[in-house]
């Protein structure tokens, strides 16, 4: 069933739909005819009754025999009835405490279904898994030590017999990797280290204990591809985040795409994208598997669309660059033949730098979506741009308290966020819309010929697949982070979205347009008059 994710109309499986998180369902239900007659069916307050944080609701719901799985803040698990918004079972774990260490708040990003079994890491940085009918825990294992600053945010992804999940925590230090764990039993199978001990390959690149604390924390859902049976990983920022002299040398294998053998977790090739770097530009987006025609060669790519500014096209194959092209405001570097940026000269020779994008990127975590349609990337695009001043001393890692190395300061004027159409053979950009403010929440493409996003602003539109033209839109009354998700139940298509302010909004973002919820919504057509 999780091979063949991405035909089935009745279910989503996987974070991103498919292994290749393409976060496309080709159901035409619903399409640009009749996109106007879309009604809110239900909705559910998915913290009514607790005492858990509001806000911060990025979750990818999963659907499968008529039920929707949803995580929330504060590590919540909930079983929900899709036809009528009622919950089936909730499991609700020690919350998060918020007295300790923490960079991206309570939140976390989605489950993984195999089997019985339904998974979540938490908070605490644990992975549980447990009975998808009853909620009952079936096991629970410790990834890593929350109180150093660790914590899984991510959805974990399901290949074979084992669970692969990253944790995130850079900024406090952690030492990032990738763990796999067997489904039945929650044993470890195997760790990733992203950042090389003494002696491992590409520790020459760190200067010397500084890998102890380096970052590269993988805190984003990587894909998989079947036939090649290789894993593909976004990989974050080392530590500290400005400072490099603690640190000097490209810093592998952070803000790198590494691929992976599923079976032993042994690295077959990486790319990395920013190399030793000084703006937090963590590489962990989603790298969307596609097979491009290029040159008259058919090859199997992945495309990534990096925080640093720059959309890679990569051979999936040995990670060969294929292309790289800016898709947002740079002005940091240029890019030599294979893909490793220079840093400009008037840039490098300053302390404070002043760079574009941000350190919140031109494409934060919200996950992109490819139809294979139109052939096009849809981007949750933000633009917003910082000076970054690194600390007059070398910073000194002190366990559970931030490890930055520095200051950032964004520019006074407002961010701007786009849904920006990009073609993936080459790079060009088709369209751009404005998306009322930074744009935080990710993206659906599907059959009907639309594109589904929300806004800082609060609304969830559809868009015109091919020319960006709002066709619908309906507001949730809280700013959206989360991305949508769309299913076929009872012959009847619907779309779902998990609608609440997220945590990294002030300071970075701006500030959140209205009050905080944390409400999931459903939506169907309405039927025709006379119907």
């Amino acid at each position: 069933m999780l091979l063949g994710a991405q035909e089935r109309s009745d279910a989503w499986l996987h974070y991103g739909r498919n292994y290749a998180a393409w976060r496309y369902a080709p159901i035409e239900l619903v399409d640009r005819s009749n996109v106007h007659r879309l009604e809110l069916l239900w909705k559910l307050d998915v913290l009514e009754g607790t005492k858990l944080r509001k806000g911060g609701f990025e979750a990818t719901a999963l659907f499968y025999d008529g039920r929707l799985f949803v995580t929330t803040t504060d590590s919540q698990l909930l079983s929900i009835d899709a036809r009528t918004g009622e919950i089936l079972w909730r499991y609700l774990g020690e919350p998060d405490d918020p007295r300790l260490p923490s960079w991206t708040g309570p939140v976390n990003r989605g489950a993984a279904i195999v089997g019985r079994r339904v998974c979540m890491g938490t908070g605490h940085a644990r992975l549980r898994c447990f009975d998808v009918d009853t909620g009952l825990l079936l096991w629970d294992r410790m990834v890593d030590d929350y109180r150093a600053g660790a914590q899984i945010t991510s959805a974990p992804l399901v290949v074979d017999d084992k669970i692969v999940i990253g944790v995130s925590g850079a900024e406090m230090g952690v030492r990032g990797f990738i763990d796999a764990y067997r489904v039945e039993t929650g044993e470890r199978a195997w760790r990733f280290w992203v950042v090389p001990a003494p002696g491992e390959p590409g520790s020459e690149t760190w200067e010397g204990d500084s890998w102890r604390h380096g970052g590269g924390t993988a805190w984003v859902t990587g894909t998989y591809d079947p036939e090649l049976h290789r894993l593909y990983w976004g990989t974050g920022n080392p530590a500290p985040d400005y400072h490099g002299g603690p640190r000097e040398g490209d810093n592998l294998f952070t803000n790198s795409i590494v691929a992976l053998d599923p079976d032993s977790g042994e690295r077959i090739w990486h790319f990395q994208t920013t190399p030793h770097d000084l703006f937090d530009w963590s590489g962990v987006a989603e790298p969307i598997l596609v097979d491009e025609t290029l040159d008259g060669e058919r090859v199997p790519a992945l495309v990534q669309v990096n925080r640093n500014g720059y959309a890679y096209l990569l051979d999936r194959r040995d990670g060969r660059l294929l292309r790289a092209t800016p898709y947002t405001r740079t002005n940091w570097a240029f890019l030599d033949e294979n893909g490793k940026p220079v840093i400009r000269p008037e840039l490098a020779r300053r302390r404070s730098k002043r760079v574009c994008p941000g350190g919140v990127g031109g494409k934060n975590w919200p996950p992109a979506a490819f139809s294979p349609r139109t052939r096009l990337v849809y981007i949750p695009h933000i633009v917003r741009c910082q000076t970054v001043l690194p600390g007059p001393y070398e910073p000194v890692y002190r366990r559970g308290l931030p490890y930055t190395g520095g200051v950032a300061s964004y520019d006074e004027a407002p961010a701007e966020g786009f849904v920006t159409a990009m073609d993936v053979a080459t790079g060009e950009i088709r369209w751009e819309v404005d998306n009322h403010g930074p744009n935080w929440a990710g993206l659906l493409a599907t059959g009907g010929g639309l594109v589904f996003g929300g806004s800082f602003d609060g609304n969830l539109r559809a868009f015109h697949d091919e020319t960006g033209e709002v066709l619908w839109e309906f507001q949730t009354g809280t700013g959206v982070y989360a991305p949508p998700t769309t299913f076929v139940m009872d012959g009847r298509q619907y779309l779902g979205l998990a609608s609440g302010f997220g945590s990294m909004g002030n300071g970075t973002s701006g500030h959140p347009p209205h009050e905080l919820h944390s409400d999931y919504y459903l939506f169907g057509l309405a039927d025709e008059p006379g119907e």
